[in-house]
């Protein structure tokens, strides 16, 4: 219906700068969505590492990621030939 028009390389590209804008906020170990600091903090030491909190939302945004770049890309590969 529309693949390969001018079409499918606008919704690639809206999905691809969805992606782009929503993963630095899933990611973000202080808002804890997917991931979130845990540890220790005392007087002295503070000592926080990130850890995944929802497996399902950090492997699907990484793999949206790969969905989505693979339609840009074969949608950039078919117009320049």
């Amino acid at each position: 219906m529309f693949v390969g028009t001018l079409i499918e390389g606008l919704l690639a590209l809206i999905a691809l700068a969805l992606w782009a804008g929503c993963l630095p906020v899933v990611m973000d170990p202080r808002k804890g969505l997917a991931q979130m600091y845990v540890g220790k903090q005392s007087d002295e030491v503070i000592d926080y590492q990130p850890i995944i909190s929802n497996a399902n939302l950090y492997f699907c945004s990484w793999g949206a990621a790969i969905c989505v770049l693979s339609v840009f890309a074969q949608y950039v590969r078919e117009r320049l030939g």
